[in-house]
C-alpha cells in the first residue's frame, strides 16, 4: 500500500522512519519487493524503495 500512495500508510511509515531511521525487511520480502518492481519496469518505485 505505501508504493500505491496511500496516505495512511504513506503517513505512517514517514512516523516511523522519523523515529527509528530505517525500516528492518527480512532479505526474502527486500528480494520480493525488486523482483515486483523490476517486473512491472517501476523505475520511480524502485529508486524510492532503495
Amino acid at each position: 500500500m505505501f508504493f500505491r500512495g496511500n496516505p495512511a500508510v504513506v503517513s505512517n511509515v514517514q512516523t516511523y522512519l522519523n523515529k527509528y531511521r530505517k525500516i528492518n525487511l527480512s532479505i526474502i520480502t527486500y528480494y520480493e519487493i525488486l523482483s515486483g518492481l523490476n517486473h512491472r519496469d517501476a523505475h520511480k518505485q524502485l529508486a524510492l524503495f532503495l
